[in-house]
């Protein structure tokens, strides 16, 4: 159901984007000043006098502001979806803003408020003559000038369509920040999950630009009391992060920044409603963290290039900023040990070796060949006492809700990858966060549903159900983002075993995937580098020259060829 929360107004003047709340008045201009950067002011609303609008449009809610040749865009959500929500004390809410939670403070008791995960459906585009660009582009391809503006909007619909896989949240639910890990206090959260970070930052008004992720967000509510446990909320998130984000072959490795390709923080949720209790578990992905490449040239496999010359650079950046925000880290690398892989594998080992060290454990699993014939059950047997140790030494957040006491911490990650961080990733991923989820049911305070040896499949019911499909839609929602199709092996997700039907679903999104990667993911990566600002747009100079010459070579031969045509018809005397 779309959500019906109330919308605000957007009033859009001959120089400027306003919205006027009952207290401030928000003033976004839209040319840039000399320096060429955006202009955003925010004032008390007693104090502005409103200038007239040449028109109103009714939004959910401010995306970001972002630069193109003609003066500055505003993106704004038109349309939201509620996801289930989660019901929580907001006092003992980490993510929450600073000014929401000292006037919780200072209530008593606390109030328990409705915290919702919003999934955007649609955006609106403005212009800054006012132009309102939805899912039609209005063209005009007469206007030479405003062909390269064109081509902008387009990327930037392209990659917002159906809401582009965003969400938000409620009532100060800053959802770039941990729910409940580590320490949420960090600024690193949302400088790193957080896609509008930039307006986000600049603009205190947080209802009105609150904080996007990218990924995916959901919760579901057991409706039968299973066990003693009550009534429980199971909730799955995970955070892509816009720093060297893209697409499977034009995102790979780590940057020159030291940020990994496809990196997600997956958290996974229980709140147990009767006894107040919160438990947080986080996990995290990312491509091989030294510098590699794919290049698409029409083979299935392309050869994996890995600069060696750099690798210890990148493999250094990038583990010492994991390192402090997640203090310990057990590294499962799930690639290949022969073929177009061997090279990451060894390589990841060698750099992974080089700097060892107490706080980051290396354990390398061949899925395939562990898993060959579909013997999955060697997750669980051949790779969990690999790491059974370290996961459970890292324990998980455990909060008391209703006294706000922090009962126990997370103290470091598993990181999971294979080449793309996907497919081998999702099912390694869901089998961890089984084990956490196992072991929370086994808890007196959650009523003991699982006995001391027993297992999720083994005891069924709604909380094996629930657990399957977030997980399993959790990686179909990750693996779209970066590869275009749902993900691969879903079936064993979903089921708890593979099957024939789902290697031939397996099949079909391979096959999709490869056109996808070689013919149409070179424009998607584009718009991500345009709404994430790792293209910055020239006003002088065109990156569309080749994309023009295409498109005139096209017109030319479709021409001759309704000429040739046309000259071998027969004409009637």
């Amino acid at each position: 159901n779309l959500h019906n929360m109330s919308t605000i107004n957007l009033h859009l003047t001959a120089s400027t984007y306003e919205i006027t709340t009952p207290t401030h008045t928000l003033s976004i201009q839209k040319q840039p000043n000399k320096d060429g950067e955006c202009i955003i002011s925010t004032t008390s609303t007693q104090n502005t006098p409103r200038a007239p609008a040449d028109q109103v449009l009714p939004i959910k809610c401010i995306f970001k502001t972002i630069q193109l040749k003609s003066g500055i865009y505003l993106i704004a959500v038109a349309k939201t979806c509620l996801t289930p929500a989660i019901s929580l004390l907001s006092a003992s809410h980490a993510s929450m803003s600073a000014s929401a939670a000292e006037q919780q403070q200072s209530s008593s008791p606390p109030v328990k408020h409705q915290h919702e995960a919003l999934a955007v459906k649609s955006f609106h585009i403005i212009g800054p003559h006012s132009e309102i660009f939805n899912n039609r582009l209005r063209e005009n391809y007469f206007l030479s000038e405003d062909m390269d503006e064109i081509e902008y909007i387009h990327l930037l619909q392209q990659t917002l369509a159906n809401g582009g896989q965003f969400y938000y949240g409620t009532n100060s639910w800053n959802l770039s920040k941990r729910f409940f890990g580590l320490d949420s206090s960090k600024r690193y959260d949302t400088a790193h999950y957080c896609w509008n970070f930039e307006t986000f930052e600049r603009v205190a008004l947080h209802d009105v630009v609150p904080a996007f992720i990218r990924g995916y967000a959901a919760s579901y509510d057991t409706n039968q009391q299973q066990g003693g446990a009550g009534k429980v909320t199971v909730a799955v998130l995970s955070r892509v992060s816009y720093k060297n984000a893209g697409t499977r072959y034009n995102a790979r490795g780590v940057n020159e920044d030291g940020y990994a390709a496809n990196s997600v923080e997956t958290e996974q949720i229980l709140v147990n409603h009767r006894t107040d209790r919160i438990y947080s578990f986080l996990q995290i992905r990312g491509s091989i963290p030294v510098y590699w490449t794919q290049f698409t040239n029409l083979k299935y496999n392309p050869p994996i290039i890995v600069d060696q010359h750099r690798a210890q650079d990148g493999y250094a950046s990038y583990m010492n900023s994991q390192l402090e925000r997640y203090q310990n880290i057990v590294c499962i690398s799930l690639v290949n040990n022969k073929g177009v892989e061997k090279p990451l594998a060894v390589e990841f080992e060698n750099q992974s070796r080089a700097h060892a060290s107490d706080n980051v454990k290396f354990v390398p699993f061949d899925f395939h060949k562990e898993c060959k014939g579909m013997k999955y059950e060697n997750i669980d047997l051949v790779l969990w006492p690999q790491i059974e140790n370290a996961v459970r030494s890292y324990g998980f957040h455990v909060r008391d809700a209703a006294t706000m006491e922090v009962l126990q911490k997370q103290v470091g990650v598993p990181r999971t990858n294979c080449k793309d961080s996907l497919d081998r990733t999702n099912v390694v991923q869901s089998a961890i966060g089984r084990k956490v989820f196992e072991e929370w049911l086994r808890l007196d305070d959650n009523g003991r549903v699982l006995k001391d040896q027993e297992t999720l499949q083994q005891c069924g019911g709604e909380f094996w159900n629930i657990f399957r499909l977030a997980w399993a839609d959790n990686g179909d929602a990750v693996s779209t983002l970066y590869a275009g199709t749902g993900a691969l092996k879903a079936d064993y997700t979903r089921t708890g075993k593979r099957s024939l039907y789902g290697v031939w679903q397996d099949f079909t999104s391979s096959v999709k995937r490869y056109y996808l990667n070689n013919f149409t993911d070179g424009a998607k990566q584009d718009g991500v580098n345009l709404l994430t600002g790792a293209h910055v747009v020239d006003k002088h100079a065109s990156p569309f020259s080749s994309v023009y010459r295409g498109r005139l070579l096209q017109t030319l031969l479709r021409i001759g060829i309704f000429g040739v045509i046309a000259a071998l018809l027969p004409r009637q005397s």
